[in-house]
């Protein structure tokens, strides 16, 4: 499994895999131009660069936050869920947020009382904030659970990180 940043010809894979309700070409918008300085959508791929997972990891703005950044849109192939591509996916996320932005701390949001919260907390996150019944979809209220991790140094991984072009 390899962590990378997403390349416009992952439009349609990404769409397929992760992003079914969402038509190809605003996919492709995701992905090119690329996003800017603050923003990247990270992929998972299995060994034959088939797309098996995704999430858009974004540096906050505001010169007070800036050691600070967000994981957002996380969706990994219902057929590799359980396999450790999440696990990946956040050391990728930590790994590119502290080699590009020297952050110090991911950070994300999830509903309250799902697997999700679960999850995350499995993989080292910690609860900084709770709003509840902040989130709501359809006739069903969610707590807004914030979630944080410290970015520590692991050199063992890696993400493939294209250069830099000039805008």
């Amino acid at each position: 499994m390899a962590i990378r940043v997403g390349r416009a010809d992952d439009a349609e894979a990404l769409q397929q895999a992760c992003f079914s309700g969402t038509p190809v070409d605003v996919v492709r918008g995701w992905l090119d131009p690329p996003q800017g300085p603050d923003r990247v959508l990270l992929v998972a791929t299995d060994q034959d660069d088939i797309v098996i997972g995704t999430c858009t990891l974004t540096r906050h703005r505001h010169r007070m936050e800036r050691h600070r950044a967000e994981i957002g849109g996380f969706v990994i192939r219902v057929d590799h869920r359980g396999t450790g591509v999440a696990r990946k996916l956040v050391a990728g996320c930590a790994a590119f947020a502290r080699a590009e932005w020297s952050s110090e701390t991911l950070e994300l949001g999830v509903r309250g009382g799902t697997h999700a919260e679960n999850a995350y907390r499995g993989l080292g996150f910690t609860e900084w904030a709770r709003f509840p019944a902040g989130l709501r979809d359809r006739d069903t209220s969610y707590d807004d659970v914030r979630l944080f991790l410290p970015v520590g140094d692991d050199p063992e991984v890696a993400v493939a990180i294209p250069p830099q072009t000039e805008r």
